[in-house]
């Protein structure tokens, strides 16, 4: 059997495939890549600040969050046929997650009070859209894990269709996983995430 696996996600599915005795005989590859992106903020005022927040943030006046944490999963898959039917020999997928983050350009007159307000503000929201990249984390995991799980289906196309659907399955537990995190979390402001 041969394994190649790349982060830490990818090394526990394949450790939980070898712990099931071997069942695992995907030749599995995870690739990682977080990417974070910053915004100039300017202002020497709560108000001011706020006011910049508002027209540079990602998606202008439009958008109601002051950050945003996206994440894709690519996915490639290689079956081979077998007395049993066709089973997948080689999956992999590539994670990619970008953060995107208000970065104040505070001026050295700026009052003590809005550094520590902005300071609050700054570490809360980057908590929260960790927050939003562990969902990107776990759901690549989870595609790894349940893929590697499946059983042999009767052509190639067959196996092509239900990889898709697992993944397709197992990308949208995570999306609306992550919609309820934002609804539970007001999307971070009940965690802090609130300037002025």
């Amino acid at each position: 059997m041969t394994i190649r696996a790349y982060g830490k996600m990818a090394q526990r599915a394949v450790g939980v495939g070898l712990l099931l005795g071997g069942a695992l005989t995907v030749s599995a590859q995870h690739r990682l890549t977080v990417q974070t992106n910053y915004y100039a903020v300017t202002g020497e005022t709560a108000r001011e600040v706020r006011q910049s927040l508002n027209t540079a943030r990602p998606g202008g006046r439009a958008a109601r969050t002051d950050a945003l944490t996206t994440w894709t999963i690519r996915w490639q898959s290689r079956g081979n046929p077998g007395s049993d039917g066709w089973r997948l020999s080689q999956f992999s997928t590539d994670t990619a997650i970008t953060i995107t983050l208000p970065l104040w350009r505070m001026p050295t007159n700026a009052p003590t009070e809005l550094r520590a307000a902005w300071g609050n503000y700054s570490r809360a929201l980057v908590r929260h859209e960790l927050g939003h990249a562990d969902f990107g984390r776990q759901a690549a995991a989870a595609v790894q894990h349940k893929v590697a799980a499946l059983g042999p289906e009767p052509s190639a196309d067959a196996l092509r269709q239900r990889v898709r659907q697992t993944v397709d399955a197992v990308i949208a537990d995570y999306r609306q996983r992550e919609l309820e995190y934002d609804l539970r979390t007001d999307h971070g402001r009940k965690e802090g995430a609130t300037f002025p």
